[in-house]
C-alpha cells in the first residue's frame, strides 16, 4: 500500500499511516479537571523525518514500545507552529510484513560514488600487505563490505543512517589524506588511510541495521565496534602469509586509540602521530556531520537558533542559513526513492 510520508502532511489530513516509535513518553494532563489521568506523546518517524504525536485517551492501555512500526489513524493539526498527529486508533505492525528500509534515512550521498572512492582509496595504497588486507576485506566475495556499505556509523549523534558508516570513513579518509600531505616524512600515509578505512569496522556487527531503530547488538553491547573491529581485522591477517607483526601492532593501535580519550570510550590514548592524526579527523568528521544534522532538522522558522542540543551543550546559531534550509524543505516535497534492500 502507498502510504503517505511525513513530509507530505500538511495540517488538517486524515492520515492512516504506517511510522516508526523514535521516543515514547507517558505525561499527565496538567488541568484540574483531568487529574490523575495521562495523555501518550509519540514521536513518529519514516525516512523522511520526525513529527510529534500525541493518544489523549486510554494512553495508559497502550502496549508500544520505542523501535516498533505501527499503523495509526489520526488527525494533523499545528500546535506552536509545529504539526502534530493527533492518533484515534494504533495497532502494532510486524517488521517482517513491511519493507523495513522505508523508516531507515539513509545518506543523501550517491552510494556508488561512495563504494567508487574506497576502491580507489584502495589502489592507492602502496603497502602490499595493507592493500592485500583491505582488497579481502572490501573484495568481490566479501561479506564484510555488503555490511559496510549499509551500516549506520552512530544510533543517534552521528551519520546515523544507511550509508553512514561509508560515508563518514571516507570522510575521515579524506581529512586524513590532507594532513599527510602536510607532513609527507612524518607520518605513514598508507597506514593511516588503511586506519582511516577500518577505525569503525567493528560497527558492522555492533548495530542491526535491520532494526528500524538501529538498536545495538548482543556483541555490540557486550564488546563494542572498537573489540568487534580488531576480532575481524585479526581474522582476515590471520589468513595473510608473512603479515608483519610490527605492522599488525601498528595498526591495532590505530583501532584502539581512535576515540582519544579514555572518558570517550578509548582504551588507550594515541601515541603515534597517525594516531593523532586520525583521532582528530574522526572527531571532525562526527562534530560537524552533528551540526549538519541539527541544520537539516530544524523547523522552527521564527527562530535563528536550533533547539539545546545534548552533545553540543547549546544551541546552534543558524542565521543565514534558514533560507536554504527552507529551500531544502520546500524541494523535498516529493516522495523520496528510499533504498530496498537489493540496492548493494
Amino acid at each position: 500500500m502507498d502510504w503517505p510520508l511525513i513530509n507530505q502532511l500538511n495540517s488538517g489530513d486524515e492520515v492512516k499511516g504506517v511510522f516508526l516509535i523514535a521516543n515514547k513518553q507517558l505525561n499527565p494532563f496538567s488541568s484540574a479537571d483531568k487529574q490523575g489521568r495521562y495523555y501518550l506523546s509519540l514521536t513518529l518517524k519514516d525516512v523522511t523525518g520526525l513529527i510529534q504525536a500525541r493518544i489523549w485517551d486510554f494512553a495508559e492501555d497502550m502496549d508500544v514500545e520505542v523501535g516498533e512500526i505501527v499503523l495509526v489513524e489520526g488527525t494533523v493539526s499545528e500546535y506552536k507552529g509545529n504539526l502534530q498527529l493527533n492518533i484515534r486508533s494504533l495497532e502494532k505492525i510486524n517488521e517482517q510484513e513491511i519493507d523495513i528500509f522505508r523508516f531507515l534515512p539513509r545518506t543523501q550521498k550517491d552510494m556508488s560514488q561512495l563504494i567508487h572512492k574506497i576502491n580507489e582509496a584502495i589502489r592507492e595504497i602502496a603497502n602490499p600487505h595493507l592493500n592485500k588486507l583491505l582488497t579481502i576485506i572490501f573484495g568481490h566475495n566479501s561479506k564484510i563490505k555488503h555490511k559496510f556499505y549499509l551500516a549506520p556509523a552512530g544510533k543517534n549523534v552521528h551519520h546515523a543512517y544507511i550509508g553512514g558508516l561509508m560515508e563518514h570513513s571516507l570522510e575521515v579518509v579524506d581529512l586524513c589524506k590532507v594532513l599527510a600531505d602536510l607532513n609527507p616524512y612524518e607520518i605513514d600515509r598508507d597506514l593511516l588511510i588503511t586506519g582511516a578505512l577500518l577505525h569503525d569496522l567493528g560497527k558492522i556487527e555492533e548495530y542491526n541495521i535491520y532494526n528500524a531503530a538501529f538498536n545495538q547488538t548482543d556483541q555490540g553491547i557486550l564488546k563494542g565496534h572498537i573489540i568487534l573491529g580488531l576480532e575481524i581485522i585479526a581474522e582476515v591477517i590471520s589468513c595473510l602469509n608473512n603479515f608483519p607483526d610490527k605492522l599488525k601492532l601498528m595498526l591495532e593501535h590505530l583501532i584502539i586509540s581512535h576515540h582519544g580519550k579514555q572518558e570517550w570510550g578509548s582504551p588507550i590514548e594515541p601515541k603515534t602521530i597517525e594516531a593523532i592524526t586520525l583521532h582528530y579527523a574522526d572527531l571532525m568528521s562526527c562534530h560537524v556531520n552533528h551540526a549538519v544534522q541539527i541544520m537539516n532538522s530544524h523547523s522552527d522558522q521564527k527562530s535563528a537558533w536550533s533547539k539545546w542540543d545534548k552533545v553540543l551543550n547549546g544551541s546552534l546559531y543558524l542565521g543565514e542559513y534558514l533560507s536554504r534550509i527552507k529551500e531544502i524543505e520546500r524541494t523535498s516535497k516529493s516522495s523520496p526513492n528510499y533504498p530496498a534492500s537489493t540496492l548493494i
